[in-house]
């Protein structure tokens, strides 16, 4: 379903045009160069001035990547971390060894390996935990540049019409010109909060959403290796796992959690 949010991005920005259309006015009207100017530059400097380069490309980047990669799946890693529990628990943690190369998420691969290598729980959840929390720092950061960007671009739609108010009121005794600063005045707005309101704040709610489903992912499988790690029963795992899981990931669990327990060796 990646189509139907990318597609949604100017489709908000049709519905403005369509129904301005609709009541009568021209599409032409809307295009308008001072008031792209006054919003869109206004509007990047300002951000630019709060937030350093790297971290305004770094939003851009992560906008475009949420419509072309995967949100952060809890089901199959949630089947992958009772698996590991299941045969853990019978065979010890060493057998899990071999999983550490077919492994393509850092975060689940180093988790993996400190299970494996036998670091103690304490300091196990300490790492975990603290490299969580820098990737869930970084990912804020292109929410919080969206979120600057956007309350900046409706500010700038105003002071548009302002100017253009100005330039109205500095030319009443030449009726030709009236036109041009009552246009500035009025697009100027439409830019600002449409610009705030159908681009940058669904694409910050959109990259919070996937932080918080990455947080998510960081705590299930953190719970999941400290459990592992002291060889926690698989019934027990599966009780962690189905308070930190949607229900339809632990729907495709129940399965496996049944599978014979065995005896640990």
């Amino acid at each position: 379903m990646r189509l139907l949010p990318l597609i949604c991005v100017p489709g908000a920005v049709a519905v403005v045009v369509t129904a301005y259309v609709y009541g009568g006015g021209s599409p032409a009207a809307l295009v308008h160069g001072a008031s792209a100017i006054i919003v869109l530059g206004g509007t990047a400097a300002a951000t630019f001035i709060g937030h350093p380069l790297r971290d305004v490309a770094r939003a851009v980047r992560a906008s475009v990547g949420s419509f072309v990669e995967d949100t952060p799946d809890l089901e199959s890693v949630t089947a992958k971390l009772m698996d590991w529990s299941l045969r853990a628990h019978r065979q010890g943690v060493l057998v899990l060894d071999a999983e550490l190369d077919a492994i393509n998420e850092p975060y689940l691969r180093q988790a993996l390996a400190l299970a494996v290598d036998g670091v103690d729980v304490a300091p196990l959840r300490d790492v975990l935990a603290a490299e969580s929390r820098a990737r869930e720092a970084d990912d804020d950061t292109s929410v919080r540049v969206l979120e600057t960007a956007a309350g900046y671009a409706p500010t700038f739609g105003m002071l548009g019409a302002v100017l253009g108010l100005m330039q109205v009121m500095s030319a009443l005794d030449e009726p030709g010109r009236l036109g041009g600063g009552i246009a500035t005045a009025f697009v100027a707005t439409v830019y600002g909060l449409t610009l705030a309101n159908a681009v940058l704040l669904p694409l910050a709610g959109r990259l919070r959403e996937r932080l918080m489903a990455g947080a998510r992912r960081r705590d299930l499988i953190l719970d999941a290796m400290v459990a592992l790690r002291q060889r926690t029963h698989p019934t027990l795992v599966a009780a962690t796992i189905r308070g930190l899981s949607p229900q339809e990931a632990w729907s495709g669990l129940r399965m496996t959690s049944q599978a014979p327990a065995g005896r640990p060796s």
